[in-house]
């Protein structure tokens, strides 16, 4: 009664071809997103999502389309990250400033 209005539970560190973001309105079950699940890992990916569900948000976006635009903004910018050295993959949030489209 006194948390979160809304909560939304990523599936970006679970495992399987698919990955399934939970978005709850309360302990309602609201709608359930599924991506593929990309090969690499990446770092920032959280930060990108998060901000771009607040800008949805601050745009007077309803939460779900918020939602559904952030995960796709996100997963986009993952399509196009960049190698840190050999380790995690760092989201490319301008791939829009090159041309590059959503995938």
């Amino acid at each position: 009664r006194q948390g979160a209005e809304w909560v939304l539970i990523s599936g970006g560190h679970g495992e399987g071809p698919e990955l399934e973001n939970m978005l709850f309105r309360g302990e309602v079950l609201r709608r359930t997103f599924r991506q593929p699940r990309l090969p690499h890992h990446y770092h920032g990916s959280g930060c990108t999502l998060a901000a771009a569900l607040a800008a949805g948000l601050a745009r007077g976006l309803a939460m779900e389309e918020a939602v559904s635009r952030a995960l796709d903004f996100t997963h986009t910018c993952l399509l196009h990250a960049h190698p840190l050295g050999k380790g995690q993959y760092f989201p490319d949030r301008f791939f829009w400033a090159r041309g590059y489209r959503e995938e």
